[in-house]
């Protein structure tokens, strides 16, 4: 569902999270970081549908549960240490990911009350 006048549907919203969830993982695990994902910043969902949904959703749970495992692992020099081409550290990069996250979460929370209120 896309409300007029709204940018990105649900599904837009998690792919983002998505790609973002993927490219933290990587840095978490010593990969450069980049200014964008490598799937891009919007990707969208691949495909339509009930299963195209399903392999979205299980994409980010999939990249979620891998980051929480890789992070739990990190030790202090790791989450202190400088990330490459950015003025913050690894846990600062963690933390504004939290609040990413937290913002775009908010946005689904809206988006899926509004399709309940529309009756879509």
């Amino acid at each position: 569902y896309r409300p007029p006048g709204s940018v990105h549907a649900i599904d837009d919203i998690l792919a983002h999270l998505d790609a973002w969830h993927a490219e933290l993982l990587a840095v978490a695990q010593g990969a450069p970081y980049r200014t964008v994902p490598e799937r891009g910043q919007w990707p969208g969902r691949r495909g339509r549908g009930e299963e195209a949904w399903l392999r979205l959703r299980e994409s980010i749970f999939e990249h979620g549960r891998q980051l929480v495992d890789v992070v739990a692992q990190l030790d202090a020099a790791a989450l202190e240490r400088r990330i490459e081409g950015r003025d913050d550290s690894m846990l600062e990069l963690l933390h504004g990911f939290a609040q990413h996250t937290a913002y775009h979460l908010g946005q689904i929370a809206l988006l899926k009350r509004l399709t309940t209120v529309a009756g879509v």
